[in-house]
């Protein structure tokens, strides 16, 4: 029986997977690579691999709605408001280590993400670090967040929450 491979760039990718990698060198075409996932490469021969090729997806009601908020010390809350206040329908915060959110006074983000999700406004959490992703329950920083009713992005990229956020998955 012929094992079914998917070939991009030198890499064995699978339809899961996907969303873990990211393009990681400017002027290398064939250079992708992921922090979260270990790359096999694909030893496929006419004797014993079956390419298949899958038949493109057209989304054609992406809504760019999403605002990607970096998190830096000091970050005013009413910056996520912004979100809010010119109709974005997500928000993407890119929090520090394994999914630290300011929650101390003056510059507490936890009442900003309620009032966002209050009204109707996803609020995502990935992270500003490359390896491991988002672990929201690891930290009493990432805990507030998370009882506040942000959604982990887990270990996807930036890129990828970026665009299902787009998609209006809620369930990244």
């Amino acid at each position: 029986m012929a094992q079914e491979c998917y070939i991009k760039w030198d890499l064995e990718i699978l339809e899961k997977e996907r969303s873990r990698l990211k393009k990681i060198w400017k002027k290398l075409l064939t250079k992708i690579g992921s922090e979260n996932l270990a790359a096999k490469p694909c030893e496929c021969t006419t004797d014993n691999c079956s390419i298949k090729e899958k038949p493109a997806i057209l989304y054609d009601s992406i809504n760019p709605g999403v605002l990607l908020i970096k998190l830096y010390p000091g970050i005013n809350p009413d910056v996520l408001l912004y979100a809010r206040d010119k109709g974005y329908h997500s928000v993407l915060i890119e929090s520090y280590g394994a999914g630290g959110v300011s929650f101390r006074k003056p510059r507490n983000l936890i009442p900003a993400i309620e009032e966002l999700i209050s009204s109707g406004i996803t609020v995502a959490v990935t992270t500003q670090v490359p390896f491991e992703g988002v672990d929201l329950a690891r930290y009493e920083v990432g805990k507030k967040a998370l009882e506040a009713g942000a959604i982990s992005t887990g270990d996807i990229t930036r890129e990828a929450a970026l665009v299902r956020l787009m998609m209006g998955c809620v369930h990244l």
